[in-house]
């Protein structure tokens, strides 16, 4: 599955220009929601400042969030096009299924797949505007830091004070992943003094940043607000009853969710062949710190106060498996069985992604036309109150945006939310049609 430099450039240009093609249409036929409408209208760097101190710790996100949706829909889908191909290219070099000379199809394809089918809440990081730039461009972010950390072998002070204002900005992306990220950086950082007896510039400078930037997001004052206002029963019980409840509400998500048990099995299937075939090849051990900093950071929303039972803070930890999955699988396969079942499988995946992946989409229109009815009624309506009828969200599906669709009320109070969004941006109060 290894092509020479004569096709390189001709298919990875054509596979990159498909994807974003594929991923700027689709977000801009995917319409705005909730935060997205209040967003639309805010100030970039001020409003997001606001952010911290009042509602929400993650200024980086939120600012992204602000500033792609500043220049209207189209140049947002832009913007979350250009952001799925940089992340695509980071997670090829990451994981060393593209070079110079050479690019891998097998792993190409088995990156797709998990970016397309294995992605919990797809919508909610790569085409709601808002989880687009809290998620996607974080996350962009964050694999930048780690190609910085871990691919790049040159050490200079310049690249040393690059690192560490990546690693300030990795750090301030969001709690679970972020944590996972410093737990690798930590593990890379033993591993290569313990291999050469030192420790590179830029990896010590980048590991500060990145604590910098994670200690301001946990100390964040709007964090610990939206903390007391929707969270205050749960922090008032113990720890142990915080756990079992929070681990219920994920294996519930995880259930609604399924595909998520298969990348997780995917995952254990690799490790466990790697070991017993591979575990002498030189990226064993990197594969390996990988994904115990993803598994880690999944964990650890066992304990948030919220989150566990929603897709998008799961997109962090499943990145961070995934390269180390691909760590662990070389990039030649000798043994006959190992590589019939590796291509079965990723040939059996290419299959479901498509179908799952087109399904999908046709089942998400459904929520996405009586979202674009309620837009275009409220903009046409010459009514200061317009009562609006309720959308029928159908069953869960992750590339539909249902599952982050938060219903108008039922009072015209324009100051609570989601209908201070719509009035903020129509300028018009809205209230929800009651069939009684």
């Amino acid at each position: 599955m290894e092509l020479n430099k004569k096709w390189t450039r001709v298919i990875m240009t054509g596979y990159l220009l498909f994807l974003f093609i594929l991923i700027t249409v689709w977000s801009y036929k995917t319409p705005l929601i909730n935060d997205d409408l209040f967003f639309a209208h805010n100030k970039i760097i001020s409003d997001s400042i606001g952010d911290y101190f009042r509602s929400n710790g993650r200024f980086f996100g939120q600012m992204f969030t602000r500033l792609i949706l500043s220049r209207g829909i189209l140049f947002s889908s832009v913007c979350i096009g250009i952001s799925f191909v940089v992340l695509v290219v980071l997670l090829l070099s990451l994981t060393r299924s593209i070079s110079k000379d050479a690019i891998y199809l097998d792993r190409i394809l088995l990156i797709t797949i998990t970016l397309f089918l294995f992605i919990p809440g797809f919508t909610s990081v790569f085409l709601w505007r808002a989880g687009a730039g809290n998620y996607l461009m974080v996350g962009v972010t964050d694999l930048l830091f780690l190609y910085l950390i871990y691919k790049v072998r040159a050490d200079s002070k310049l690249l040393a004070v690059v690192t560490f204002l990546v690693g300030i900005v990795a750090g301030w992306g969001n709690e679970n992943t972020s944590g996972g990220i410093l737990i690798i950086v930590i593990l890379i950082i033993i591993k290569g003094y313990y291999e050469s007896k030192k420790i590179a510039l830029k990896n010590i400078i980048g590991f500060f940043g990145l604590l910098m930037g994670y200690s301001i997001l946990i100390v964040s004052p709007g964090s610990k607000k939206r903390q007391m206002a929707n969270d205050y029963a749960y922090l008032q019980q113990n720890f142990l009853r915080r756990m079992f409840q929070g681990l219920e509400r994920q294996l519930d998500f995880f259930a609604k969710d399924w595909w998520i048990i298969v990348f997780f099995s995917l995952v254990i299937a690799v490790v466990v062949v790697a070991f017993i075939f591979w575990r002498n090849q030189p990226h064993f051990i990197d594969g390996l710190i990988f994904i115990i900093g993803g598994v880690l950071s999944t964990l650890v929303m066992i304990i948030a106060p919220e989150g566990m039972d929603i897709g998008r803070p799961y997109f962090g930890p499943t990145l961070l498996m995934l390269i180390g999955m691909m760590l662990l699988i070389p990039l030649r396969i000798d043994n006959d069985g190992v590589r019939a079942t590796y291509i079965s499988t990723i040939s059996i995946l290419t299959l479901l992604t498509l179908f799952s992946t087109v399904l999908g989409y046709q089942n998400a229109q459904q929520f996405n036309n009586q979202l674009n009815a309620r837009y275009n009624y409220i903009a046409q309506s010459k009514k200061k109150v317009v009562d609006v009828k309720p959308i029928n969200y159908g069953k869960y599906n992750k590339y539909s945006l249902a599952p982050v669709f938060w219903e108008v009320r039922r009072s015209n109070n324009s100051a609570t939310f989601p209908n201070n969004c719509y009035y903020h941006y129509f300028g018009k109060k809205v209230t929800l049609h009651s069939n009684k």
